[in-house]
């Protein structure tokens, strides 16, 4: 018989910053496993396979999470947003979202054989991604009420459990032999272990059972409430992943691995804003509309935490992509070095940009900003056809980059209507000011041991941001608190 949950398990915590520093620092636990081990997992099959074999393991896995969209229909984030406003309806809602994952999961496996097929590539790799996106949906699905109900532990528990054992996993298929094939094994093991994890977690904690069934009058409702959420997935994957899937058709496998090899540099740094942002969403979406205030001051802290962190990060990945790159991967991958300096500029945009796309959604703007997507989606496409074919890996780096710049600029435009001025121009002048000490610091370490340069590099930075800050925080005093609330709850400048 299923408990029935109590009031104080669904009772969302009041909003507070030691609440949101909290779950952001469990986010960054969760994040950061799925990056290290997205990272362990690259470049240990990079080093064994070479770029042929990172590339046919990136094509499959690329093409699923091009069709994740069609998996988890923009489930999670409408429930995040409704159940952090009513959390009483947790559970029918979340036992009818997984019937619909894991019958749209089915289709979708079906959909990955027939690719395999037509590329003409190993069927068994791409099934088993088909099978690895409906257990990853699922899992997302699951863990809704840790997000709506901010019990962000739960998910770094669960995340921590599955990435682990993807690291496990990957190094004994690869020791094994198994190549591209063995990884994909691995990826299906720990996602369905992740999933299991979940639901234990939400059953034991939370105590609420979930269970795939439907509900009278609850399914349509709800499709029909998260058909903007699946679109804006579905265009903002295929501006994010469809030129990987482009050049793995149009050109082959090793090109794949090495704009993998740069792409995903930049990719995977969007764990920063996402642990941040996926934190605040249900504190913005509890704001809107009646404390617009609130979520104004949400969104310019959120920026101006993350242009601290993304501009040091972009102009040290630029100075120093040849050496990481050395590191990384190896030889083979020197001509994904300058696609990497190319793309470096965009880590500020699409960590900011990130900060707008999760205020407009709070702010029950999520159909304007799947319009934006849809235009940079086919922008993206229409570019990546035209730029591929001739300049290959870097058709596709300058496809990118127009399409995020465009896609950024609208963002920042469309929240402005919404919620005022922003401190969109602050979060990104004053780090990239004390990033000019930084760079020296590193031009004049060229020849240290990388370890020696990354540390020297990003203490000259935090004492230049830190003196920057204090020079303009009121009363221009020094104490590390009161510098840091300024810095955070920096005035926005009216003509953002």
């Amino acid at each position: 018989m299923t408990s029935k949950p109590g009031t104080a398990q669904l009772e969302a915590p009041g909003s507070s910053g030691r609440l949101l520093a909290t779950n952001t620092g469990w986010r960054l636990i969760a994040f950061g496993a799925r990056t290290v081990s997205g990272v362990l997992a690259t470049v240990l099959l990079a080093h064994l396979e070479g770029p042929a074999g990172l590339g046919r393991f990136q094509f499959a896995l690329t093409l699923t999470l091009l069709l994740s969209f069609a998996v988890a229909l923009g489930l999670p984030k409408l429930l995040v947003r409704e159940l952090a406003r009513r959390p009483q309806d947790i559970k029918r809602r979340i036992d009818s979202a997984l019937v619909v994952c894991f019958g749209a999961g089915a289709v979708v496996t079906v959909v990955m054989f027939g690719f395999g097929v037509i590329f003409h590539s190993d069927t068994t790799v791409f099934v088993l991604a088909g099978l690895a996106l409906t257990a990853d949906s699922a899992m997302r699905i699951v863990m809704v009420p840790f997000w709506a109900l901010e019990r962000m532990r739960y998910e770094a528990l669960s995340v921590g459990i599955q990435e682990g054992l993807f690291v496990v996993l990957t190094a004994v298929a690869l020791v094994a032999g198994l190549g591209a094939l063995g990884v994909m094994l691995a990826y299906l093991g720990s996602r369905v272990v992740g999933l299991i994890t979940a639901w234990v977690v939400v059953a034991s904690k939370i105590h609420i059972r979930v269970f795939p069934r439907t509900h009278p009058g609850e399914l349509a409702p709800m499709m029909k409430r998260a058909t903007p959420f699946a679109l804006d997935d579905a265009l903002s994957l295929a501006y994010i992943r469809l030129d990987t899937v482009l050049l793995g058709i149009l050109v082959g496998a090793r090109e794949v691995g090495l704009y993998q090899a740069a792409v995903n540099l930049v990719l995977y740094l969007n764990i920063l804003p996402r642990m941040l942002n996926l934190s605040m969403y249900p504190q913005m979406s509890r704001a809107w509309p009646d404390r617009v205030d609130e979520l104004r001051q949400l969104r310019d802290s959120s920026l101006m935490i993350l242009g601290a962190l993304a501009m040091p990060i972009a102009v040290g990945s630029f100075l120093l992509a040849p050496r990481v790159f050395a590191v990384m991967y190896g030889s083979e991958f020197e001509r994904g070095v300058l696609a990497y300096l190319l793309m470096a500029p965009l880590i500020p945009i699409r960590m900011l940009g990130n900060t707008l796309g999760t205020a407009i959604t709070a702010a029950d703007r999520q159909t304007q900003r799947t319009i934006a997507v849809g235009v940079a989606a086919g922008v993206n496409v229409v570019l990546n056809l035209i730029l591929i074919p001739r300049w290959l890996l870097f058709g596709a780096v300058a496809s990118s980059i127009v399409t995020e710049v465009g896609l950024f600029t609208a963002y920042a435009l469309m929240l402005r209507r919404v919620a005022g001025p922003s401190c969109l121009v602050s979060a990104l002048v004053i780090p990239g000011a004390a990033c000019v000490p930084l760079a020296l610091s590193v031009l004049v370490l060229s020849h240290a041991p990388l370890a020696v340069i990354l540390v020297a590099a990003g203490a000259t930075y935090v004492l230049a941001l830190y003196a920057i800050a204090a020079l303009m925080s009121p009363g221009r005093t020094l104490r590390p608190r009161s510098v840091m609330s300024a810095f955070v709850r920096w005035t926005p400048v009216p003509t953002t």
